[in-house]
Parts: structure tokens; sequence; C-alpha cells
């Protein structure tokens, strides 16, 4: 049968399901943005498009995708490790189980994410690495503190913690909170 310049394959069944950057990019946001399962994804795909591809096919178009776009992955934190500012923040992440962080440091312009097995100091310190001298803007996680260089807390955690503060009773009619 007559195939295209570009196809890589022969193969029939769901092996001979070729997906193109598009496809691709719309399965990588089922899975990843909108957290449906490989098998739940191929489903989408299956009846919105028809496009027949098992859940291990998926996960390995999927790890094409990210080895791709690794470069620009280490370029993002690269240029975010040399801006002036970066907000960052974490929070736990399922891998297959409990016990994983999705940690992000955003700036206007750029937004890294990263999913680690660790919620500590050496983590985030090997992340932003000595080559970041800007402002580190967190919420009041004590991993934070040992860090080295200039740092903000974030406003909108402090002004949450007072306001529990002043509805206990002993922060009811205190002039310091």
């Amino acid at each position: 049968s007559p195939t295209h310049p570009l196809q890589v394959s022969q193969a029939r069944g769901a092996a001979g399901t070729h997906l193109g950057p598009r496809a691709l990019g719309l399965a990588a946001a089922l899975n990843k943005d909108l957290k449906l399962t490989m098998r739940q994804t191929c489903r989408v795909l299956q009846e919105m498009f028809g496009l027949s591809l098992s859940p291990g096919g998926l996960a390995q178009a999927t790890g094409r995708v990210a080895t791709a776009l690794q470069g620009a992955y280490d370029e993002r934190l690269e240029t975010l490790r040399q801006s002036p500012v970066i907000h960052t923040d974490e929070t736990g992440w399922w891998v297959g189980g409990p016990g994983y962080t999705l940690w992000v440091f955003t700036n206007p312009t750029t937004t890294y994410y990263r999913v680690v097995e660790h919620r500590d100091r050496a983590t985030a310190q090997a992340i932003l690495s000595d080559a970041f001298q800007g402002v580190l803007v967190s919420d009041c996680l004590s991993i934070y503190d040992g860090l080295d260089g200039v740092q903000q807390k974030c406003y909108a955690h402090h002004l949450k913690a007072l306001s529990k503060a002043l509805k206990r009773e002993a922060g009811q009619g205190s002039s310091y909170l």
C-alpha cells in the first residue's frame, strides 16, 4: 500500500496508528493536564477521532515527546535562573502512589514544573542552583529558610495566617496581630 515518505512504520492494528503532532499534543493534554489515565486518553482518541492506540503505545509516544522537548525544558530553567524574581510553590503529587511533590517556579514570562521525590531544602537548592541570584518568593514552608539569597514570603500566606490567628480566642484583641 502507498505510504507517506515520513511514515516510519508499516505496522498494522493498534501499532499501525501514526499520531501527528496535534494528536500527540491532544493526548498529552488529556493525560497530563486533564489527568485522564492512559486508558481513558486512548478511549477519547478512539471515540472522538478513530485513532486506535494502546495505553503502552501512548506511554511510549509521550515519552518520545518528552525526549524531544528536553532541550526546551532545560532552557526554560536556565532562563528562570537568570531572572530577578522567581515565585515558587509545591504540592503533593501522585506518581503511581503518594509521596512525590510537584514543584513550580515561575515569573511573568516563564513557568517551570518539576516532579520530585523529596520536598526538602536540598531539592530546592539543586533546582535553583547557585546560578539564581534574584529574589525568591515563597510560602512559609521552612525548607526555604536555609536557602541563600534574598527571599520574600508571599503576602497572601501571611494574611491567611493572620486571619486565622485573629479568629482564635488567644488572638482576639491582640495589638500585635
